[in-house]
């Protein structure tokens, strides 16, 4: 019976979108009528966009003296970054730091600067342009920067050439910022009288992110398998065939998400998609390279060295590792898990002192999580 209403639910809100096309345009141009409207006409929207516009270059300015001042910070470059792994993410870090405090500068300039030119209601608007059109798309080139290095393949913390690098990088970003376009749109149009359910403009939205993801996995499906597969030596036939799916992992990934998406859509409980649950745990189920990457390294240069000699000794010393990496695999799994259930608003932790099916589910992985690690 649950499974009949879901489909009817998934099915619903599909012919419900497509019904609802023929609408897109004349509520984006009543959102938009509405917006005009409450600025007093196009004067005051002008107004609104050349405050926005000073306030924007105050931030960039106060961003870029704060980056001079912290010149120092990023200490000298790494002479031979493979040998030295806490040496090259030192120096990766100060830089990214760098960034992010000039960013955070520039936040800090945007919203004093903000608070002395606009009024409350100029910024409820502004605000959230600046969030996801902005900030956000800065801050992940930042970290995808620190991480992807599309330009200096000597200091890259994946395993991937520079063509697949620089791809990933400039499509991250842009899927960022799609993504914030679709968040900030909603919530514009919501603002201005237009809710979610009347246009579907932000099925549509959402549907290409999904899409977008689902065309970066499968044209970069080389790349991401060797990011997933790493330099490690000593990897086994089971990392090998993870490596290799992994890109259609993601595509499956994206294409569930989609259609979780629109079903929750198809419940009415089209607030819980406003906070944008689905980009944070396609976020967190994408990043596995990265996750992974960062677990083998780790062990790599954590693991005490060999002890003694021969090939009983040498077995033991990979059989160590790979224990190692399944711990660091598991508990890195399990703190996805938790970040993603409090994206969709659910608290798995408080499920231990309840009685129901679910709670009795989890309670059951918790136990055979630990038993693992401890085998």
């Amino acid at each position: 019976g649950e499974l009949n209403r879901i489909v009817t639910h998934l099915v619903s809100g599909l012919i419900d979108a497509v019904q609802k096309m023929p609408m897109l345009i004349v509520n984006q141009v009543g959102s938009i009528t509405n917006f005009v409207e409450t600025f007093g006409g196009s004067s005051g929207v002008l107004t609104l966009f050349g405050l926005v516009a000073a306030t924007l270059a105050a931030g960039f300015i106060i961003e870029r003296a704060v980056i001079f001042l912290t010149r120092g910070w990023q200490g000298a470059e790494v002479e031979n970054p493979e040998d030295n792994l806490f040496g090259a993410l030192k120096y990766l870090f100060r830089r990214m730091l760098r960034e992010i405090v000039g960013l955070i500068g520039f936040y800090v300039g945007l919203r004093t600067v903000g608070r002395l030119l606009l009024d409350e209601q100029q910024i409820a608007y502004a605000a959230p342009f600046v969030v996801y059109l902005i900030w956000i798309p800065r801050l992940t080139a930042a970290f995808a920067r620190m991480i992807l290095a599309p330009n200096r393949p000597d200091l890259r913390l994946v395993t991937i050439d520079s063509h697949w690098a620089k791809y990933l990088y400039h499509n991250l970003i842009g899927l960022v910022l799609l993504g914030g376009f679709t968040i900030w749109i909603v919530n514009f149009n919501a603002a201005n009288g237009v809710k979610m359910d009347e246009s579907r403009l932000g099925f549509w939205l959402n549907t290409a992110v999904h899409v977008y993801i689902g065309i970066i996995a499968w044209q970069a499906r080389k790349g991401l398998s060797d990011m997933m597969r790493g330099t490690d030596p000593d990897n086994t036939q089971f990392d090998e065939w993870v490596a290799k799916i992994y890109p259609y992992f993601a595509i499956g990934v994206t294409a569930v998400m989609w259609l979780i998406v629109d079903i929750v859509a198809g419940y009415g409980n089209l607030a819980l998609l406003v906070t944008g649950p689905h980009f944070v745990t396609m976020f967190w189920l994408l990043s596995a390279p990265l996750l992974d990457t960062a677990v083998r390294g780790l062990v790599r240069h954590l693991q005490p060295p060999i002890i003694g000699e021969g090939p009983v000794a040498e077995a033991a010393y990979k059989s160590t590792k790979r224990s190692f990496i399944r711990i660091g695999r598991v508990i890195v799994a399990a703190i996805v898990v938790l970040l993603i259930a409090n994206a969709w608003q659910i608290d798995l932790i408080s499920l231990r002192g309840k009685a129901s099916a679910g709670a009795d589910f989890f309670q059951f992985l918790i136990t055979l999580a630990i038993g693992y690690l401890f085998y």
